[in-house]
């Protein structure tokens, strides 16, 4: 009598790819300009953009090793002001005080990137065909420019028992760099759950998740750059101008990252997801505030993006 022959598992695929792109929404406090007695700061860009393309190499039935990196950016966004600020005037015979309104902009730009090194391994939790957790290492950065300049115009009399004046121009450009650079652990839950489970017609439809957190350390800093031109008499501005600064340290960034999505299946090994992110750095940037000290600042990034993966 002979018995059926046991039948032969399907071979696991080996490689999985990914890329992404969609829209990346920002949200934390804005910077300040050093030096302005009236506050201004150029407000970061809403939205943005982000891209990201990953890895995952099966080893075995069990074990993972993957990686990913991922880019994002706000563009620039514009502002304009009219600073009060406080001049003394030399023009060779006598010192005369003023205040003075200018005219001033800058734009704000910001962008952001991370790259995961993991090692993985599938769980049988019942909650997917495929549920994997991971330990690895992240890397991050983040950081963010201001540019602008401040002018101001200002009569100047030529002596003190003479009526004719000439204008002094006072210019100040600046430049404000807000970093963070980090490393550390990061652990990892993702996977996905066929919706075929609960209705059978959907067996192309899957729900995918991942939820993870890093502890990153490393140095965050706040530098502002000035340089200075004059016509005419000597200006010298005694409040309400940009000054250059420079502070920086090394502190602990938690970062919790968490996506949801919906998948569809194109054809066997390809699908294509809907995901909804977010990625959160928490006092991350150093940033000057309405009254110029300098304080921790978050930067949390979320959005819709789409996903395309294929294995083989």
């Amino acid at each position: 009598m002979q018995t059926a022959a046991a039948a032969t598992p399907a071979p696991l695929n080996k490689w999985t790819w990914w890329v992404e792109g969609g829209a990346q929404a920002l949200s934390g406090a804005d910077s300040n300009v050093f030096g302005f007695t009236s506050p201004f700061a150029a407000s970061h860009p809403q939205w943005g953009w982000d891209g990201a393309i990953g890895v995952d190499y099966r080893i075995d039935a069990a074990w993972h090793l993957s990686g990913d990196f991922r880019y994002g950016q706000t563009g620039e966004r514009s502002k304009s002001s009219n600073p009060v600020s406080t001049f003394s005037f030399f023009n060779g015979l006598f010192t005369s005080t003023t205040a003075v309104t200018g005219k001033n902009s800058a734009e704000r730009k910001e962008t952001n990137w991370a790259a995961d090194f993991m090692a993985g391994r599938d769980l049988g939790l019942g909650i997917g065909d495929s549920s994997q957790v991971k330990l690895g290492v992240r890397i991050a950065q983040i950081r963010g420019t201001t540019n602008g300049s401040a002018s101001w115009n200002a009569p100047v009399w030529n002596s003190p028992t003479s009526t004719a004046v000439i204008t002094v121009n006072h210019t100040r450009s600046y430049k404000q760099t807000n970093k963070f650079l980090g490393a550390g652990p990061r652990l990892a839950l993702e996977g996905n759950v066929p919706l075929a489970r609960w209705w059978p017609r959907a067996e192309k439809w899957s729900i995918d998740y991942m939820g993870g957190v890093a502890a990153l350390v490393g140095p965050r800093s706040v530098n502002q750059t000035v340089s200075i031109s004059n016509s005419g008499p000597a200006a010298n501005c005694l409040s309400g101008c940009p000054q250059n600064l420079s502070n920086s340290s090394t502190g602990f960034v938690p970062n919790p990252d968490a996506m949801i999505g919906v998948s569809y299946a194109l054809m066997p090994g390809m699908k294509l997801s809907l995901n909804y992110r977010v990625d959160a750095y928490l006092d991350a940037l150093k940033i000057v505030d309405a009254n110029n000290r300098i304080k921790n600042a978050d930067r949390i990034y979320s959005g819709p993006n789409l996903r395309l993966t294929f294995n083989f």
